[in-house]
């Protein structure tokens, strides 16, 4: 019964029948070259170049240029010895034998990786016409600065002699006598200060409509909520507060801890709560109009104001302007 090819080389497996072994070191001369030796004995085992690439890890077209003894189309000599001596391992030849006979019949193999199989040695011919067409033109740039060069440094006419440059000499005397001053000269171009930049669909400042002034209210009228209403309820606070224009609006406690911090819009409203020691702070106190008991009674005093002053001298604050 024949071996079983299992395709791997070194695990053990060996292709070779235990009545071929002494007729082995005969089957390596076998044929007119070891190539030749290689492909009986393969043959004689019915194996194919598929099958005995499985077991020997070469391919197929190698196996196919070994046997021809086409060490051209093979890789380097170290690779074609090894080549041999696995093909003759795989199929129950003396490997060292194999080898040395390769060795007298290729003595002068090829030492260098052979070119890859398949590639077109050929040049593209447009690659050509391209090299020839850059050199063309850098050839004909350098012609024609060398003869730009030569043409300036010609005199327009070869007979006429050469300008000569007549000096005025300058004297080192002042002028005798006043001297007229012309008007001044306007500024060169250069020193005018640019036109100020426009950004692009931004409106410029006299293109916008002229905003409306904030409605003051008379004095001792009644408070209407127009925007929101923080801190207590509008019906249970003493003093309601209420921005005319947008006001950072802080109101600290008594031991100085913020209280209320917020950016009052126009129109919102700060109702403040029954609790001793608050303050107030804003921005712009101007801009602060002040109800004690809903009833109008004018803007903040001071950027710092302590609420309940504003309860306790309702009659001393400053009346707003109609």
């Amino acid at each position: 019964m024949p071996p079983v090819d299992a395709g791997i080389i070194g695990s053990g497996l060996d292709l070779t029948d235990a009545a071929d072994q002494p007729r082995a070191d005969d089957l390596v001369q076998a044929g007119e070259t070891i190539g030749a030796a290689i492909r009986m004995r393969r043959e004689a085992r019915g194996l194919s170049l598929d099958e005995l690439s499985l077991t020997t890890r070469i391919k197929p077209q190698y196996l196919a240029a070994l046997e021809a003894m086409r060490l051209e189309d093979l890789p380097s000599r170290p690779f074609v010895v090894g080549y041999v001596r696995a093909c003759a391992g795989a199929l129950g030849l003396d490997p060292e034998q194999a080898v040395e006979r390769l060795r007298r019949e290729a003595p002068d193999g090829p030492s260098a990786l052979a070119a890859p199989v398949g590639v077109d040695r050929e040049t593209d011919p447009r690659m050509r016409t391209f090299v020839t067409l850059g050199i063309v033109v850098v050839l004909a740039i350098v012609v024609w600065n060398i003869t730009e060069r030569v043409v300036k440094q010609r005199p327009a006419h070869p007979g006429a002699p050469a300008a000569v440059t007549v000096r005025t000499p300058v004297s080192s005397h002042a002028p005798v006598g006043p001297v007229s001053l012309g008007a001044p000269l306007p500024p060169p171009i250069e020193s005018t200060a640019p036109e100020p930049y426009v950004t692009p669909g931004l409106p410029t400042a006299s293109s916008l409509p002229p905003q409306p002034a904030p409605l003051v209210p008379p004095p001792g009228a009644a408070f209407e909520a127009k925007g929101a209403v923080y801190g207590a309820a509008p019906g249970a606070a003493h003093v309601i507060l209420v921005a005319a224009k947008p006001v950072s609006f802080v109101v600290h406690g008594a031991d100085g801890s913020v209280y209320f911090a917020r950016q009052l819009e126009t129109g919102e409203a700060y109702a403040a709560p029954a609790l001793a020691g608050l303050s107030v702070e804003v921005s712009d106190p101007a801009e602060v109009q002040v109800y004690v008991d809903r009833a109008f009674k004018g803007p903040l005093a001071g950027p710092t104001t302590s609420l309940s002053s504003l309860t306790a001298t309702t009659a001393s604050a400053p009346a707003a302007k109609p």
